[in-house]
């Protein structure tokens, strides 16, 4: 099995960073790095991976629900954490 690093795509360094401002619920994620504005999609699938069983879903905004679909699909094969997207 490949490991999360082995599975980036190296495009998807490219993206604009993902300023977390814009995404308040899961910004609660990175409780550990107070003064980060900005993630890459790695930072951010990592975190959200580590941290899933924290979030409330009931609480996610759409753009929320949206980027954490998109980083399961581009980087986890599906997966984030326990949470499960279908293409």
């Amino acid at each position: 099995m490949r490991t999360t690093e082995q599975r980036l795509a190296p495009e998807m360094t490219t993206r604009p960073a993902i300023h977390l401002a814009d995404y308040p619920n899961i910004r609660l994620l990175f409780w550990g790095a107070p003064n980060l504005e900005d993630a890459d999609d790695e930072t951010a699938f990592l975190t959200i991976d580590r941290e899933w069983r924290w979030i409330n879903w009931d609480a996610l905004a759409p753009n929320e629900k949206r980027l954490i679909d998109r980083l399961a699909l581009e980087i986890g094969s599906g997966w984030i954490g326990a949470h499960h997207v279908q293409a």
